[in-house]
C-alpha cells in the first residue's frame, strides 16, 4: 500500500473512531435527558393540585412551576439538538457547518457535540 493511501486509511479509520465515540456519547446524552424529563415530569403530577391558603403560598407554587418549565423546555430544546446530531452521524453529515458548509473543529465538537455552527461563522453571526 503507498503511504497516501495508508495515510488516508488511517485518516479514515481515526474519523470512524471519532464518529462512534460521539454518537457514544449523544445517546448516553439523550438518554440522561429524557431520564431527567421523566422524573421531572412524575415529580410534578399532583404537585400543585393543592393550593395554598395565602397569596404568599400561591406566589411561591407559582413561581416554582414557572421555573420547572423553563427548565424542562430547555431539556426539551437539548434532547432535540441531540437527536439531530444523532441523525447527522447517521447520515454521514455530522460535522459539518450549517452556515458556510465548512468542517467543524474537533475540538469544538469534543465539546458540544450537537454544535451545528463553526466558530468562524459563530463569530460571525456575534459581530453582526
Amino acid at each position: 500500500m503507498k503511504k497516501e493511501e495508508q495515510k488516508k486509511t488511517n485518516t479514515d479509520r481515526s474519523r470512524l473512531a471519532f464518529l462512534s465515540d460521539v454518537k457514544t456519547r449523544l445517546v448516553k446524552e439523550y438518554n440522561s435527558i429524557s431520564a431527567r424529563i421523566g422524573s421531572m415530569i412524575s415529580k410534578g403530577k399532583g404537585l400543585w393540585e393543592e393550593h395554598g391558603t395565602k397569596d404568599e403560598e400561591n406566589a411561591a407554587e407559582v413561581n416554582e412551576y414557572q421555573n420547572r418549565l423553563a427548565l424542562e423546555k430547555n431539556l426539551e430544546k437539548a434532547k432535540g439538538e441531540i437527536e439531530e446530531a444523532i441523525k447527522k452521524v447517521e447520515a454521514g453529515t455530522y460535522g459539518v457547518c450549517q452556515e458556510c458548509g465548512k468542517p467543524i473543529e474537533a475540538e469544538r465538537l469534543k465539546v458540544l457535540p450537537s454544535a451545528t455552527s463553526c466558530i468562524a461563522c459563530i463569530k460571525n453571526s456575534r459581530q453582526k
